[in-house]
């Protein structure tokens, strides 16, 4: 599905679902509508935690993306601390990401056990059909 979000002031879009969280100041209160609503000219807004579910980072971690300057053209802009702010957020995306990974390569992990368990059980029973079936011809020959 995609989804118009209301972002830095301005409306922008469509994009993908899995888009959103690159945006820059996205945030789990950012506005978004989804496309079928917007081409239907309803434009039911809401905000992306009513849509979708957003892990908690740790606060040590997380610089919310409204902390961030809103571009005013007649002020100039304090680029470092606009860099600052992306660093942040990138830092703790980059957080995520290996938490994710290391997350991802358990569940493998378990996964494999799983599949040798599932493994030996089907040997066993193959075997265990065989010699009923060889029990079962021993019988009819005699």
């Amino acid at each position: 599905m995609r989804y118009w979000v209301y972002i830095n002031e301005k409306v922008e879009g469509p994009y993908e679902e899995t888009d959103l969280v690159t945006l820059q100041g996205f945030t789990s209160d950012t506005q978004i509508c989804t496309e079928e609503s917007a081409s239907s000219g309803e434009q039911k807004w809401q905000k992306a935690s009513d849509v979708f579910e957003f892990d908690e980072t740790p606060a040590e971690t997380q610089e919310p993306a409204t902390t961030l300057p809103l571009l005013d053209t007649s002020a100039p802009v304090d680029i470092a601390s606009v860099t600052k702010a992306s660093t942040a957020d990138a830092a703790a995306l980059l957080k995520k990401l290996d938490l994710l990974t290391n997350e991802m390569s358990h569940l493998q992990a378990k996964l494999d056990s799983m599949q040798n368990h599932l493994d030996t059980a089907l040997e066993q029973n193959k075997q265990f059909a065989q010699q009923a079936a060889q029990t079962a011809a021993r019988q009819v020959v005699q």
